[in-house]
Formats: C-alpha cells, structure tokens, sequence
C-alpha cells in the first residue's frame, strides 16, 4: 500500500501548495502586502 505514494503525495501537496502560493500572492500582489501594513 505504501508503495502506491498516494498518501504520501497527498500528504506533501498541501505544504507545497500552500508554500507556492503565499509566494505567488506575495509576487502578484506586493501592494496589497504593503497596504496591511
């Protein structure tokens, strides 16, 4: 069962995702992040 790596994938996608896209909206959005402060 463990070889399949669908658990293991599913469980790394969410950190990478949400990695990527703090980055990203920090990237496209560097106004908005000055705006907060």
């Amino acid at each position: 069962m463990a070889t399949h790596g669908g658990d293991d994938a599913s469980a790394g996608t969410p950190l990478s995702v949400s990695v990527e896209a703090d980055k990203t909206e920090i990237l496209l959005s560097p106004v908005a992040r000055q705006d907060d402060e």
